[in-house]
Order: structure tokens, then C-alpha cells, then sequence
């Protein structure tokens, strides 16, 4: 990580920087990228990784952007949460988006909570800032990373 050399030296476990990033295998061989293991949602005992949840969202054409956090819950740790910026002009509702998810994914990936926004947060970089959803729309309870 660019003159962060604390990051560098904690993420170095045995000479193999840990990217603490996930990905998975295709059938072809190639490996594509998930998200970030540290923003990983778990719901009773799965896992569930938001950039595919957002990758399915951004398919339906009512949605111009979207951050899916994962928000405390006393039963099952952690629900599935979408904030979501609706293209202009196009209305769209809560169920619809997660029926959407609910006919391209398993069912206990998709969105439990929907809240729409006119703009997300983002960094200096121009990225979605995760933190800042967190803070501003209940996000949290993450299980620890080694």
C-alpha cells in the first residue's frame, strides 16, 4: 500500500503479502475478483460478498449506482442492505429489486433492506466510500479478519 509501510508490514505473514481480497476460480481457469474479505456479510452461515450483490442490482436498468452493506441483526448477525441511486427519470420500488436478485442469485444473497439515495459517498479516489454508507446507513457488526 502506496507510504503506508505499517499496512505493508502487518498484511506480510510468512514473506506472502495477504491482500485480505477474495476471488474465485471459473471453469475456464481465470480468476475473477469478488470484493474485499473485510467487507464480507455474514448472514447466519453464509457469506455473502457485495460486490456480486451489487453487480446483480447495477443489471436491472432502473439502477445507476448501488453499495451493499451488511447491517446488524440480532438473529442471523448481520442482514444484507442496499443503498441505491435510481437512474434519473425511472421510478422503482423495494420489491422489485429484490425480486431481481431474488430470480438471479440465491435467495439468502439478496437485499433484505433497500434505501434510496440521491448521491453515495466517495472518496478522494472517486470510489464508493464503504465506511461512510456504514456510518450514515446503520452498516456494521463485520466478522474479524485475520
Amino acid at each position: 500500500y502506496w507510504n503506508r509501510p505499517e499496512e505493508n508490514a502487518r498484511r506480510v505473514v510468512n514473506g506472502w503479502h495477504r491482500t485480505n481480497d477474495l476471488g474465485k476460480r471459473l471453469e475456464d481457469g481465470s480468476l475473477v475478483f469478488v470484493g474485499p474479505k473485510t467487507t464480507m456479510i455474514k448472514t447466519g452461515i453464509e457469506n455473502v460478498y457485495p460486490a456480486e450483490v451489487e453487480a446483480c442490482l447495477r443489471q436491472h436498468p432502473a439502477v445507476a449506482d448501488v453499495c451493499v452493506i451488511g447491517v446488524p441483526d440480532p438473529k442471523w448477525d448481520q442482514n444484507v442492505k442496499a443503498v441505491v441511486i435510481a437512474r434519473d427519470g425511472v421510478t422503482v420500488d423495494a420489491t422489485t429489486l429484490i425480486d431481481h436478485c431474488r430470480d438471479r442469485m440465491a435467495s439468502y444473497k439478496k437485499p433484505k433492506i433497500i434505501d434510496f439515495v440521491d448521491t453515495l459517498p466517495r472518496n478522494a479516489h472517486g470510489f464508493v466510500d464503504r465506511a461512510a454508507v456504514d456510518a450514515a446507513f446503520g452498516g456494521g457488526g463485520y466478522p474479524s479478519v485475520g
